[in-house]
């Protein structure tokens, strides 16, 4: 009796630790987001700058890389909720305009994990799942966001 005991004493701890390592080894880290508030009007300069994006497009802004200075991410006006809506994130160049990512979500937010010294983003792209996300991360050699490999 005394060895069937022990082996059970045995056996639970040996599966905890079994499913916790398999946990940890197969999970995606949890990661703090910022949420992104969109804006219905922007000041006068980034209006003027952003005024081929504003017909189709809401705005929120946000600082990327902790440079000073504004990027911003689109989302189509159209769009409702609970759908995949076509967005675009866009730096100020100058007077001009670049495209840094295009990509269709529900919803986006800030994560606090940094590439190159620029923020990730959390793409929530699966209808099914609200809790699903995508990881877009700054790709430096291209310019340009892109989705991280699994």
């Amino acid at each position: 009796m005394s060895y069937f005991f022990r082996a059970g004493q045995l056996l639970v701890p040996s599966l905890l630790l079994c499913v916790c390592l398999g946990v940890s080894v197969f999970s995606r880290p949890a990661l703090t987001a910022e949420p992104i508030t969109f804006l219905e009007q922007l000041d006068a300069a980034n209006t003027y700058r952003l005024r081929t994006y504003l017909d189709s497009f809401i705005p929120a802004k946000t600082d990327l890389n902790s440079d000073g200075i504004d990027e911003f991410i689109l989302r189509d006006k159209t769009c409702s909720s609970f759908t995949l809506c076509p967005h675009k994130v866009i730096a100020l160049k100058g007077q001009e305009t670049v495209e840094l990512a295009s990509f269709k979500a529900q919803k986006v937010a800030l994560a606090h994990q940094t590439t190159n010294g620029v923020r990730a983003l959390m793409v929530y792209n699966n209808p099914a799942n609200d809790f699903e996300y995508s990881i877009l991360k700054w790709d430096a050699q291209n310019s340009h966001f892109k989705e991280e490999a699994e």
